[in-house]
Protein backbone atom coordinates (compact mmCIF):
# COMPACT_ATOMS: atom_id res chain seq x y z
CA UNK A 1 0.00 0.00 0.00
CA UNK A 2 2.95 2.48 0.93
CA UNK A 3 4.81 1.42 -2.94
CA UNK A 4 0.94 2.25 -4.45
CA UNK A 5 1.31 6.17 -2.81
CA UNK A 6 5.20 6.41 -4.01
CA UNK A 7 6.58 5.94 -0.66
CA UNK A 8 9.48 3.38 -0.64
CA UNK A 9 12.18 3.02 2.94
CA UNK A 10 15.04 4.29 2.91
CA UNK A 11 17.77 1.60 1.65
CA UNK A 12 20.90 4.31 2.99
CA UNK A 13 19.02 3.46 6.62
CA UNK A 14 20.39 0.13 8.24
CA UNK A 15 19.54 -1.57 11.60
CA UNK A 16 20.74 -0.26 14.51
CA UNK A 17 23.15 -2.96 16.20
CA UNK A 18 23.17 -3.35 20.11
CA UNK A 19 26.00 -1.16 21.72
CA UNK A 20 28.71 -2.40 23.72
CA UNK A 21 26.69 -1.14 27.08
CA UNK A 22 23.60 -3.27 26.15
CA UNK A 23 25.91 -6.02 25.80
CA UNK A 24 27.33 -5.53 28.69
CA UNK A 25 24.17 -5.33 30.53
CA UNK A 26 23.02 -8.62 28.70
CA UNK A 27 26.24 -10.30 30.03
CA UNK A 28 25.91 -8.93 33.56
CA UNK A 29 22.40 -10.29 33.67
CA UNK A 30 22.79 -13.29 32.95
CA UNK A 31 25.80 -13.84 35.32
CA UNK A 32 23.38 -12.37 38.14
CA UNK A 33 20.75 -15.16 37.08
CA UNK A 34 22.83 -17.38 36.70
CA UNK A 35 23.86 -16.98 40.41
CA UNK A 36 20.27 -16.89 41.56
CA UNK A 37 19.12 -19.70 39.99
CA UNK A 38 22.25 -21.68 42.14
CA UNK A 39 20.84 -19.85 45.25
CA UNK A 40 17.39 -21.08 44.64
CA UNK A 41 18.08 -24.31 44.04
CA UNK A 42 20.12 -24.44 47.03
CA UNK A 43 16.71 -22.95 49.61
CA UNK A 44 14.77 -25.72 47.62
CA UNK A 45 17.08 -28.41 48.70
CA UNK A 46 16.58 -26.96 52.26
CA UNK A 47 13.25 -26.42 51.65
CA UNK A 48 12.74 -29.99 51.12
CA UNK A 49 14.73 -31.58 53.96
CA UNK A 50 12.66 -29.11 56.56
CA UNK A 51 9.56 -30.55 55.15
CA UNK A 52 10.42 -33.89 55.53
CA UNK A 53 11.53 -33.62 59.07
CA UNK A 54 8.24 -31.54 60.09
CA UNK A 55 5.97 -34.70 58.41
CA UNK A 56 8.90 -37.32 60.37
CA UNK A 57 7.92 -35.43 63.64
CA UNK A 58 4.01 -35.33 63.02
CA UNK A 59 4.34 -38.97 62.60
CA UNK A 60 6.01 -39.41 65.89
CA UNK A 61 3.51 -37.44 67.77
CA UNK A 62 0.77 -39.27 66.19
CA UNK A 63 1.94 -42.40 67.15
CA UNK A 64 2.48 -41.56 70.42
CA UNK A 65 -0.88 -39.67 70.96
Amino acid sequence: MLEEMGITPDVSVREKRPSLKAAGHAIIATIRMRKMQQAWAGSKKLHESLLKKLESMKARSAVAA
